[in-house]
């Protein structure tokens, strides 16, 4: 799974990077849990990318994560 998840990282970023530069994204975060602990799935999607992150919470601190500050 790491040799995978290593492979996979540089398309991970560059979709990061495009939905960073998209002037509107759509987003979406859905609760649950992992390993007992409360996490939500956050979703970006722009015109030509779909990102997402598993992230401890679901306020502006992890949208700014996603997203990036700007």
């Amino acid at each position: 799974m790491v040799r995978l998840a290593s492979q996979a990282e540089p398309t991970y970023q560059g979709r990061l990077v495009a939905a960073r530069q998209s002037w509107v994204n759509w987003v979406d975060e859905t609760g649950g849990r992992v390993g007992g602990c409360p996490q939500w799935l956050w979703v970006a999607e722009s015109e030509l990318v779909t990102v997402s992150s598993i992230l401890p919470g679901r306020g502006r601190q992890q949208l700014k994560q996603l997203l990036g500050a700007d």
